[in-house]
């Protein structure tokens, strides 16, 4: 199943020199982090603003999803949503059959 995850940088009140500490922690974790291997990463952006990102990936299981949120959720907010994907037939029939357009 494919899933888009976001994540905003949540604001913890840290300024100036704090704030600048508290960077380096979240890429020091970061880059300690790896996708779970019951997770295939298929987009993994950040916002040009550097106060988030987006991630596309498929798993079926929830605890891949879990994985990221529970490392990350004291700076970011965290949310994992499932996904369609609009070039795949099944998706397309789906909505055609489901839209409220059609006779």
């Amino acid at each position: 199943m494919l899933f888009m995850t976001t994540w905003t940088l949540r604001d913890t009140g840290a300024e100036g020199v704090e704030r600048i500490a508290e960077g380096k922690r979240i890429l020091e974790a970061f880059g300690r982090w790896s996708v779970p291997d019951n997770e295939r990463m298929i987009a993994f952006v950040a916002r040009a603003d550097g106060t988030g990102g987006c991630a596309i990936s498929e798993t079926d299981d929830v605890t891949a999803l879990a994985d990221g949120a529970a490392k990350f959720g004291v700076w970011y907010d965290w949310e994992s949503t499932p996904v369609m994907d609009l070039a795949d037939a099944k998706t397309v029939e789906f909505m055609i059959n489901t839209s409220t357009f059609h006779d």
